[in-house]
């Protein structure tokens, strides 16, 4: 499996770099940051890498409506793992990028941390990196369901003067020492010294295939070409840029360092966040727990109010995801295996509204007052839907 994939890559390497070359080009960022001019030799630019099928499309759409009402020059380009996926990408006016040389994820759902699908992920995630990398750009890659919250995202990771800066993995085991690095959110400057990392785990493939996990062969390559190359590591601030291991909401002032909030939101997980429009100081929190909460920054020490009346009785599941501000006062919330979306007055906590999807919702996003765009599990693109 693994010996297929990397003799497609290799064959079809210099046809494919052609054609991400002109990709590359239209999205690239110019390099910057406190540390440029001394990686100015080679890089070209900046590039944010994602990958995305059509299981995990509706991730990457959060991100890019988040960057967006930033306001964000994210640079992005998806690697797109499937036709489906590309399509409803490429109707979204999303910069992507697919070619047989790079494959695509198995088909069927993701069954589990570690199945087929998962790991056919991974190669896509290396091999996409390393493509950009060789070309001469510097890349952050982040995983699909990572979402911006401050517009200066790239001040942060560009800031520390290495050859990689990469996410805090949050989890202290010998497997993953001495650096614990995650590869869901990553800087690599082009540098030769970070080819040279992003050739041995494209080598290393099959022992991912073997064992299941990218983290697990990550680190001791990391630590590697540390030693032996002396790639440069830096491990971003997890106030700044939250693992996965946090189980609350933390966020950072980028610009300072400082802890700008803390909530210990929801017992089993944090799943999404939505600020109250001309209002940083109100904000929805959504998590595993069913729970939608509303929380007053400046006294956060429990809830303003919490919102439950969402969920199908006989769901299975019941994560919140995704709310959504229509106004200051009235918002948006779905509930996994809810199969609707609810209308919720913030002020007095009331449900005005109950709309029937057929399927979960995706993502959310305010036209105007009298209508919400939506995107659920069932459906390739995006519906209007009247407020009642």
């Amino acid at each position: 499996r693994a010996r297929r994939r990397r003799l497609a890559f290799d064959r079809g390497f210099d046809a494919m770099s052609r054609e991400l070359k002109v990709a590359l080009q239209r999205v690239a960022l110019p390099a910057r940051g406190a540390a440029a001019s001394r990686f100015a030799r080679r890089g070209l630019g900046r590039v944010l890498l994602t990958v995305a099928d059509s299981r995990t499309v509706h991730l990457v759409l959060n991100f890019v409506a988040s960057a967006r009402r930033l306001d964000a020059d994210a640079g992005l380009l998806v690697i797109a793992a499937d036709a489906a996926a590309q399509r409803i990408l490429q109707r979204a006016r999303v910069p992507t990028f697919r070619h047989a040389a790079l494959g695509d994820v198995a088909g069927g759902d993701y069954g589990a941390y570690g199945d087929r699908a998962f790991v056919d992920a991974m190669w896509l995630k290396t091999a996409a990196v390393y493509a950009a990398s060789v070309l001469g750009y510097d890349v952050l890659f982040q995983d699909a369901d990572v979402v911006w919250l401050r517009p200066d995202v790239w001040d942060a990771v560009y800031a520390p003067a290495t050859d990689s800066a990469w996410m805090d993995d949050g989890v202290r085991t010998d497997r993953f020492a001495p650096f614990f690095a995650n590869s869901g959110f990553y800087l690599l400057r082009a540098t030769w010294r970070s080819e040279l990392l992003l050739a041995h785990l494209l080598n290393s493939y099959s022992v991912v295939v073997a064992r299941q996990s990218h983290q697990a062969v990550l680190n001791p390559a990391l630590a590697e070409a540390n030693a032996m190359a002396g790639l440069s590591v830096s491990i971003l601030d997890p106030d700044v840029v939250v693992n996965g291991g946090a189980r609350n909401k933390v966020r950072a002032d980028l610009r300072s360092g400082a802890r700008a909030w803390s909530i210990e939101a929801h017992a089993d997980g944090a799943q999404s966040c939505a600020f109250r429009p001309g209002d940083a100081a109100f904000v929805l929190t959504a998590g595993v727990d069913r729970a939608c909460k509303l929380w007053d920054l400046r006294s956060s020490s429990k809830p303003v109010r919490a919102f439950d009346q969402h969920h199908r009785t006989d769901a299975r599941r019941r994560a919140m995801h995704h709310p959504a501000w229509l106004s200051s006062t009235t918002f948006a919330v779905g509930g996994e295996g809810s199969e609707r979306l609810a209308f919720y007055d913030a002020a007095s906590g009331a449900l005005t509204a109950s709309l029937a999807l057929g399927a979960d919702a995706t993502a959310v996003a305010r036209v105007d007052a009298a209508t919400v765009a939506v995107a659920t599990e069932a459906c390739d693109g995006v519906a209007l839907h009247a407020v009642a």
